[in-house]
């Protein structure tokens, strides 16, 4: 699921969503009360891929690295040079480090290293 498509689904569930700062903000604009398990596992979605939803909101064209719903570091060759391990670039557990996600960082962890 990407985000454009997360935030497009709960603006028609009545929420709005706006950047205050770096943080992402949500308020319930609908008529009436939703169940929150409705709306879970898109704020869940949101709060795992915060990069790839500010990139949306703020509108950058840039893509940048972002985690798949199965768990799995994306790193697109036209994102900022920054990332890229394979040339020079900070490393994977960085970027992970980056994407608030460091709980993945055992897969990517080499058996060589320490």
């Amino acid at each position: 699921m990407k985000g454009q498509n997360v935030i497009t689904k709960l603006q028609m569930l009545g929420y709005e969503i706006f950047l205050y700062g770096d943080c992402i903000r949500y308020k319930f604009k609908g008529k009436g009360t939703l169940p929150e398990s409705e709306v879970r596992a898109l704020l869940d979605y949101i709060k795992s891929n915060k990069n790839e939803i500010i990139r949306y909101l703020k509108g950058s064209s840039t893509p940048m690295p972002y985690i798949t719903d199965f768990g799995s570091l994306v790193i697109p060759f036209d994102s900022p040079n920054r990332f890229h391990w394979w040339n020079r670039g900070q490393g994977i557990c960085d970027t992970l480090r980056e994407l608030g996600r460091c709980d993945l960082i055992h897969k990517y962890k080499s058996i060589y290293s320490n």
